[in-house]
This record gives C-alpha cells, structure tokens and sequence, in this order.
C-alpha cells in the first residue's frame, strides 16, 4: 500500500510535575461488553461499541463491615468463574492456546509500556520516563457469555483453503447481504473454531458440512468484540485433515469510513453517483465477509456478486459470465482466485468506463475511472503496459494472473492499494492530463503504478508470514519502484533522486529515540496500523538499496528470484530473504547476511560513523545517531545488539574519485583501522550515499571537503554533494558537529545547479529557519537564504519561466521559484501575482509546473475575492492533480477568518472529501499564518478526528506531526503537550506520532536556546545584515 493519513480520555487525570509528558498513565483502552442483544439468538452483531477503562483519582471510603463482605463476593466470584471455566472450556482449547501467551482462561491479559523524552529539572540531563500498564478484562462475548478463545491471534489448528463469497450490493439503500462456504481443514482433532468479523450481522449455521459421513451440529456462536473474532462450537470433534465447510449469512450497511467494504461518491453533471469499493490491508477484510483475516492463512476465492444491472462489478479476477436476476439486477461471476491472503481481496460495484491494452506477454490490463475522467487514463496504462513485462524480466517470474486492472477511485485513504489483480488508487495517484498536471505529479503517478505492480510479486506471491515482516512488502516495493520508473524513463535519473526523497528522509524519522526497528513485534490492528510509516517504507528500501551495492553484481537480483520461485504462492520471513541470496552468493563469498543484516533490521535507528586521521592512517568507529542531543533511545525496543551494527563502509579519496573502496565494521570491533597515501588531501565516506548511515570527519577533513566543492565541486557526484549537506547539518543539530561547518559548506551551493545539493540545502535550511521564524535572527536568515538562491533566480528569469529544460531541471526551478515566494523575494512574488491576475480575469493558463507556486501566491497576497475564485475552480475542475494544487494552495491564505474557515470546511464531506481533511489540516499547519489555528482546530474536534481516521494507517499520524512541527516555544509546548498526552490512549495508531512528536517540539526549544545566537551571528556576518 502507497502512502499519503476512539473514544473517551482517562478520567482522574492531574498535572504532578513541570512536563505533563513525565507524568501521564499511557493506559491502553479495553472494550466493555455491548449490552444491546438480538431476539434471535442465532442472529449477532459483531461492531466496535467499546467504552474505555475510567481511572478516578478520589477514593472512595468503606467500613470494615462492606469491605469485609466485598472480599468474601470476590472471592466466591472467582471461584464460581474458575469452576466453570473448567467445566465449560472447549476441546479445542488446551492444543490451541498458544504457549507463549500467559493468561487466565477467562482474562485477556495485556502489559504494555511506553516512554517518553523527558528533562529531568535538576539535573537538564535527558532521562526517559516508562510507564507500564497491566490491564486484565474479561473476554465476555456479546451475549454476556465468556469467550473461550483469549489471544487476539487466531487459533493455529484450523487453516482455510477455499470461501465461495455470494454478495448483493445495494446503492440505493447502501445495504450488503450475502454468505460465505469457507473450506477449512483442522490440524487436531478439535470442536471449535476461531475467525474474524467486524461490524455486521451474522446468521449462524445449523451445522457443518463435509464430503461422506455425518457433519458435526454448530451447537454455539460467540463474538467477542474487542478482537474482532467469532466463536463457533460444534456437536463433536472434527477429524484432522478432513475438509468442512461452513456457511454463514451476513448483513450490514456499506461502511461510512474508508477501510472494509465502503461507499464512495463522485458527481457527474451536478448528479451525485456511489459506487462501494473496498480497502482490506491490513485487518478490514473482516469488515466485509466473516473470514481467517491473519496474511499466513492463504486460500483461494471466488465470487459471485448481485448489483443494478445498469452498473458493474470487478473482482480480482477475470468475469465469467453474468445473468439476469430480474428486471432490475445482474449477477456477476468471477473465476476462483489464485491462493492469497485476505488484505489481497478485492471488489469494486460502480459505473465507470475503462481503457485496455495487453502486454507484450499476453496479460490483459485495464485502467477505470469514471466516465469524465477516462481521458486521464493513458498514462497509467502506458506505464502498465511497460511495467510488467520488465518486472516478469526482473523477477524471472511470469505475472501470475491473466489480467491485471487499475481503477481511480474518487474517496481513498491512501495513495493506492495492491490487490491482486485490482489495484485500486487515489485518483491523484493515477490521472495525468497533459498540460494540466505537473511533471513532478507524473513522476509521482509512474512512481506509484510501479510500486504496485512490484507488490504483485513481492507481497503477492510471496507474502510476509505475519505483519512483523511488514518491510518484505513495502520495503521492496518502495526500493523496485525505483528500478521500475527508471526503466519507464531514463532521464528522470530515479537513482540519485532515491537519495534525497529516500534515503535522506529515513535517516530523519530513523534518528528518533521514539523510532522502531524494522522488524517489530505487532499484535492488534492498532500496533499493526502503526508501522504503515517511513521505517517500513523508507529505511526498509534504504537497506535494501545498501545490499545490493554492497553484494557482487547480479547476485541480489539472482537471490530474489531465488526466494520468489521458492516461496511462490506461500508466505516467508526475513530470514528466508537472506538465505535465498545467500545460497546465491557463491558458497558464502560475502559472508553471513543474516548476521549482518539483522543487526539493521532487528534494532531500531543507525550508526554515525567517525572518521579521524592522523597522517596516513584512518580511524573508523561508530555509535548510534540520535538527531538531537537531549533524545535517548525508548527502552520500548531494547537493542539485541547494543546499538552496534555490522557496517559496509565505501569510500574515496581525493586521488582516486571513482575508486570506491569498501571495510566491514563489524558490530564487535570498538575501532577500524585502515591506511591512506599520505598525499589524499581528504577522504569521502558512503559513497553515493548507497549505505544507510552518517558519517563525521575530524575538521581538518571537513574543511578539505568544503574547499573542494567550493574549488570544484563536480569533482563530486551530485549524490555525494547531496550526503555531505544533509550529513552535515544533521550532525550540527545533534550537537556532534559545529554549525559553522555546514554553514560554511553551503557557501559553495551559489555555483550548484543540481537538484539533489540545493533541495537538500533547502529543506535543511528551512527546518532552522522554521525554528527560528519568531526570533529578531530570522531576518538574516531570510537574506542570507535569498543570497544563496539569487544565482538561480537570476538565471530562470534569463530564460524565462516556461522555458524547457531536463526533468530534475525543472524540479530544481519549482523549488527555487517556490522559495524565492515564501522568502518574499520581490520580483517573484510581483510576477507571480501578474500570473494569477492574467488566470483570474483572463483565462491566461498557468504552467503546470509553476500552478502550485502561483496559486499560492495569489491567495497569499489576494482578496477574500480571489480565494473565492481559487475555491470555484476547485469545485469545477475535473483534473485529479489539479484539484490537489488547489487544495493546497487554498491553505496558503493569511486571512485569520479563511483559515478558520477553511479547516471547518475540511470536516464537512459536503465540501472536502473525506480523504482530503488531513491534507488540508497538514497544509494549513504549514502556513505560518495557520499553524496555531490548525492545532487549536484539531484540540477542539479531536473526538471526530478520531472516530473518522483511527482505522486509518496514515490519517491520524499525518495530523499530529503536521501541527506540532512547528513548535518552538515553551508555551506552545505547553499546549499542546498537555492536550496529546491527555489523549494519548485516544488513537492507538497515533501513539508513536504523538512520542516523536514531543520529542521534536523539545529538540525545536532545545536547538533554539543553545544555538540562536550562533547561528544568527554567522547569517549576519554573511550578508552584512
């Protein structure tokens, strides 16, 4: 899955000390028992109607006598429990309870414990504050009965191996029935069995069936709300390995949300049209049909589906037939799916039309959207059609479906999903309209199609054996998009822009002390929501990208190959991973890769590699990187290893540019000794930025590096300007470095012309400035940023805004152009609203490449008129991409009461789409103008906030760190310290962006006390402000 975005706070809360973050009771939530039933006792709903566990912090007082007798009724009450458990415990139980899991037979028993960065008062030293909950509750099904089943994981004695799903969709009414024939086989001879639902009705069989010999009864159904499961007990056991089936009936209303079987809107010629369409990854196909929701247990699927004959209906698969039900409806039939997991399923009801090509190897492919739309189609199937030949090349594995569609859906939460067979998208994800839609949105478009299509082997075929192992899918995919775009189109240079868009950002989230390893032990689908972030994404490709530079050629290609036709249509862990390229790797000629890669996938963060030289000889050592120096790392994931990791140092030096060198720290060795000419002026470490690491130099070599790039620096790959930039400051603002270092480094960016150095420069930059926007310093900051980007803007305006240049060339003018605007540089500004002036009164079109920027600017320094303008053509245009800019720029206002406006609207679905609120939220934080007005909005509609996106893996995260990004005061710390912290148990998918969030907001105040005037002072000696 691409990325892009319940209840009640604890009672009893009270401020004990300065920081509310060292005192707070992170109390996980636990669902009561719904006391709501249904006459029909073979007739349940399963929902989430949890309330939350109330901490009070007054006493009550009792006498001796009441608590004498309240000790006699709790203990009778728990021998009368333990007896029936007893008694009543199911056969199944004993062989099914998993033994690393300790519990009571009637108690769900659950330890969890969080950290926070705190300051400790008397010393300022950083310490960590660990809170430790234990919460037992009963695991009392909805009828009041105890569930028998405890762990939140499914039994491990039954495994599915076909559902027959027959469904009705009904748009009008928005109501789903249907049934599923699931065929399973048990392990043990066991009378019970344990799966998944959520949110619907359920008619329990009467009994069981099987081929020969009588079928055991279904004697009970039980569901237990707080683990989304269903409880079905039979008359006798069954016998192992046999094939049963079982039909269960069910009903519910198309979800309002946008996770399980949905609905979604869009509007033709002023006429609102609904289509349901599903988002299963990683726990909602639950939501849609009763099924084993876990991505281990695969089976294969077929479908027949019931919908207005005057829409359509797709699946997985390829139709087979339809027929007539009656005067108004049709029923499609599909063909069985290939074995799969349930988050891969699929199906969309809709009216939409549909452009199909087919590969050069035979796959039929196909792009949907709505009828409106079709003509933006063209791109993605171009991609598609360029994509799949090459990964079946890449891989050395044929496609394994017939056909494969794509198809835009107008309400979708994240960028796109990898369904077999139906991949489904955002529609900004997918659409391009020539002229309309910029190149770096293209990018973005090619990018996405290909991250999907590389989940069809790698994450399809092969898939994680639990989610864990989530990397395997997102990792590869996030690393083999890469491979793929550059394949579509060469001169986009995908390779270098890995480093800055990839690498670079997962160093960032990797340095928190508050980060997780790569490999996390995850249960609920809460803590599963959690790790869909740039760990799995970002980090997960970056390492991978490192051992493929690291292994002898072909060698990574052959091992994954390997490990494909090995693990085809079944599921693996990383440690297949590792052995399939291992085997590969010439009888171990590049060691142990598991005792290698482990160590970066097995314990979170990375190393800061320290090089110093004394004459000839180098000194390498190494310790783990945190970005700010008042961060320890979370004891939440202790280190197996002790943060040391095994590291494939490359190098240069300045005699030898293109001879890259390679030493293997490994995690043992306190020190790496090796020798260089005694003429090397300097040395450069990881080269091309291919390992996943930072590295720092004595000064003496620092400063060698500056004077090269300032004498030369093409001398250095633009990979290579780009890591030693973002090394630079990053290790200024963890205090391991002087910040005169960078900042004189950046001194040599007014002869750069490349974009990877100056967006590295500028984001890095920006953060400072960001911080320091409120001081009297940041003026100086504004000059000196307007020096370094002058050169650039003076040759843009030379030739001319619109005019042609290379792809990352053009990347480079929208992030000056965009720049020089916010700095308030005056031409550009003056020009940029001559831009917006010609668009408004005259129809003039605006570049696509230089929309968002003057857009932006428009509203910034227009009229209440011209926002309405801006909101009109966001109203009207049909352009996916388009529509976004808009989105965004709408936010770039300074006008206190469009702001506030604004943001309102976001929760109003009849104005925003429901997908949208976070974008509008983050984008409106991003404002200076906003950024206190988004935080207050989402402090004052947080209980909606939640309720709309907690099943979402990006939505509430996204929110968090977009309004506390900013922060650098102590009073706004304050603030919002008190609020997040006093709802931390609100959004358990939200928890670690709450941690990383206050530990930025606390690394802003800290940087700012210790380096304001450092930094102000050197901005002012270099531009004589």
């Amino acid at each position: 899955m691409e990325q892009e975005m319940a209840a009640a706070m604890s009672a009893g809360y009270r401020v004990l000390e300065e920081d509310p973050a060292d005192q707070l009771d992170f109390q996980d939530s636990s669902s009561f028992r719904d006391d709501e039933g249904y006459l029909n006792p073979r007739i349940q709903s399963a929902g989430s109607h949890g309330g939350r566990i109330m901490r009070f912090s007054k006493e009550r007082a009792c006498t001796k006598r009441s608590a004498v007798l309240l000790l006699c009724v709790v203990l009778l009450a728990i021998f009368v429990i333990a007896v029936i458990a007893s008694l009543a415990r199911p056969q199944c139980m004993p062989p099914l309870q998993k033994p690393s899991v300790k519990v009571e037979a009637t108690e769900e028993t659950k330890t969890t414990s969080y950290s926070v960065a705190t300051t400790s008062a008397a010393t300022k030293e950083p310490t960590a504050t660990v809170i430790s909950v234990t919460t037992k509750s009963p695991a009392i099904a909805t009828n009041g009965e105890l569930f028998p089943w405890t762990d939140i994981r499914l039994p491990e004695t039954t495994k599915p191996v076909h559902y027959e799903l027959d469904m009705v969709t009904n748009l009008s009414n928005f109501k789903v029935t249907g049934s599923v024939n699931i065929t399973f086989r048990c392990t043990t001879g066991v009378n019970s069995i344990v799966m998944h639902t959520k949110s619907m009705n359920l008619t329990s069989p009467e009994r069981l069936q099987t081929l020969g010999g009588s079928a055991p009864a279904v004697t009970k159904m039980l569901i237990y709300e707080a683990h989304e499961q269903v409880y079905f007990e039979f008359s006798n056991a069954l016998k192992p390995s046999t094939e049963y089936s079982i039909i269960i009936s069910f009903s519910y209303k198309l979800s309002e949300t946008l996770a399980g079987y949905y609905r979604s809107s869009y509007t033709e010629k002023g006429s609102q049209r609904f289509l349901a369409t599903t988002q299963f990854e990683p726990t909602s196909a639950r939501q849609a049909f009763p099924c084993f929701d876990e991505p281990q247990l695969k089976a294969t699927f077929s479908m027949k589906m019931t919908r207005d004959k005057n829409l359509l209906s797709l699946f997985n698969t390829e139709l087979l037939k339809t027929t007539l039900i009656d005067d108004n409806s049709e029923q499609d039939v599909f063909k069985t799916t290939v074995k799969m997991s349930t988050y891969l399923v699929a199906f969309v009801v809709c009216d939409f039309a549909k452009i199909s090509n087919i590969t050069s190897s035979g796959t039929n492919i196909s792009v949907y959207t709505n009828p409106e739309k079709i003509g933006q189609a063209h791109l993605a199937l171009d991609v598609l059609q360029k994509t799949i030949p090459f990964y079946e090349s890449f891989f050395g594995v044929e496609y394994p479906l017939s056909k494969q569609d794509m198809i835009a859906i107008p309400d979708f939460s994240a960028g796109a999903m990898e369904n077999w067979g139906l991949i489904t998208y955002r529609e900004a994800s997918i659409l391009y309209q020539e002229g309309v839609t910029s190149s770096g949105r293209k990018e973005w478009i090619v990018q996405t199609v290909t991250h999907e299509l590389a989940h069809q082997w790698f994450g399809n075929l092969v898939t994680m054996e639990w989610w864990n192992d989530l990397w395997l899918n997102e990792g590869f995919a996030s690393f083999v998009m890469f491979l793929g775009s550059d394949n579509y189109n060469k001169e986009w240079k995908m390779m270098d822009q890995f480093t800055v868009f990839t690498t670079q950002n997962a160093l960032w989230v990797d340095s928190h002390g508050n980060s997780h390893p790569i490999s996390v032990d995850v249960k609920d689908p809460s803590e599963i929501n959690a790790i869909f972030d740039g760990i799995s994404y970002d980090k997960g490709s970056a390492i991978i990208r490192m051992l493929k530079d690291y292994l002898p050629d072909n060698v990574f290609q052959k091992g994954l190959q390997s490990y494909l036709k090995k693990f085809q249509f079944s599921n693996a862990n990383t440690n297949d991973l590792w052995n399939s390229i291992s085997e590969v790797a010439n009888d171990g000629a590049v060691g142990s890769l598991s005792d290698m890669m482990d160590t970066w996938t097995l314990q979170m963060g990375y190393p800061v590699v320290n090089l110093t030289r004394k004459g000839p000889q180098v000194c390498a050592t190494q310790e783990h990187f945190l970005h700010s120096p008042n961060v320890k790392p979370s004891p939440d994931f202790p280190s197996p290893y002790n943060y040391r990791w095994i590291i494939p140092l490359t190098y240069f030096t300045s005699d030898a540019m293109s001879e890259k060198k390679t030493k293997l720290m490994d995690k043992s060795q306190t020190e790496v000794r090796f020798n260089l000419d005694i003429n090397v002026r300097w040395i450069k470490a990881n080269m091309n930025q291919s390992g996943f690491y930072r590295v720092n130099y004595d000064v003496d070599n620092w400063n060698a590096l500056i004077n090269q790039l300032k004498e030369d620096h093409t001398q250095l790959t633009a990979a290579d300007r780009a890591n030693l930039v973002d090394d630079a400051f990053s290790l200024a603002w963890a205090d391991k470095l002087s910040h005169s270092i960078p900042l004189d480094m950046s001194l040599y960016l007014l002869k750069e012309h490349e974009y990877g150095p100056l967006s590295a420069a500028v984001s890095n930059l920006n953060k400072i400035g960001s911080v320091m926007r409120s001081t009297k310093g940041y003026s100086s900051f504004v000059a000196y940023m307007l020096k370094l980007l002058t050169p650039q803007i003076d040759h843009i305006n030379q030739t001319g805004w619109d005019a042609e240049t290379t792809h990352l060339g053009g990347f480079l003018k929208t992030t000056v152009l965009s720049s020089a605007v916010h700095l308030g540089h005056p031409e550009t500004v003056e020009h940029t609203k001559t831009l917006f002036r010609k668009w408004k009164e005259h129809g003039t079109l605006v570049s696509a490449d230089l929309r968002a920027i003057v857009y932006c600017s428009g509203i910034v320094h227009g009229t209440r008129d011209d926002w309405d303008f801006g909101w009109k053509k966001y109203n009207t245009t049909l352009a996916a991409s388009e529509k976004t800019v808009l989105l965004r720029a709408l936010s770039c206002t300074y006008d206190p009461f469009l702001i506030n406006r604004y943001l309102h609207w976001s929760l109003d679905e009849d104005k925003i789409s429901s997908q949208n609120t976070g974008t509008v939220i983050a984008a409106v934080a991003g404002n200076p103008a906003g950024a206190h007005a988004a935080l207050t909005f989402v402090i004052e509609n947080w209980d909606i906030l939640i309720e709309r996106y907690e099943d979402s893996p990006f939505e509430i995260s996204q929110i968090i760190k977009s309004v506390t990004s900013r922060i650098s005061r102590q009073f706004e710390y304050d603030q919002a310290s008190q609020f997040f912290i006093s709802h931390f148990n609100d959004s358990n998918t939200g928890k670690r962006a709450v941690q990383q969030a206050l530990e930025n907001m606390k690394s802003n105040i800290l940087w700012l006390s210790t380096h304001e005037v450092e930094v102000t002072n050197w901005f002012e000696a270099n531009t004589g402000s």
